[in-house]
């Protein structure tokens, strides 16, 4: 037999207390806690999970990263980029904005210009 020896096979090393060999999706909404605000680790499934937690570690391993990050959403994403930028950034496009019949709000919480 043929062992598998790609990177995307086998990043994001998971070790299940069950013996499962692929993360299982965790579909509760909270976890158990000892007492209110201590958690063991997740809390809330929104504030991360051991599903969202091996895929990140996965994808920060294929992309030679210390860390990844997985959002629920494109807006998400792409508020969190935004957010981590001083208010004297410059956007660049490289192709004109998508153009849409909807009405468009400035950015003027960033301060950015386009050019």
């Amino acid at each position: 037999m043929k062992l598998l020896a790609t990177q995307s096979v086998h990043s994001g090393v998971f070790h299940d207390q069950h013996g499962a060999v692929m993360p299982p999706i965790y579909a509760t909404s909270t976890f158990a806690q000892p007492a209110p605000g201590q958690h063991t680790g997740y809390e809330y499934s929104r504030s991360g999970n051991p599903t969202r937690h091996a895929l990140e570690s996965a994808i920060a391993e294929l992309e030679g990263g210390t860390r990844g990050y997985a959002f629920a959403s494109g807006l998400a994403a792409s508020a969190t980029v935004l957010e981590g930028l001083s208010t004297s950034a410059t956007r660049a496009n490289s192709s004109p904005p998508i153009r849409t019949k909807r009405p468009r709000l400035p950015i003027t919480r960033w301060a950015m210009e386009q050019k």
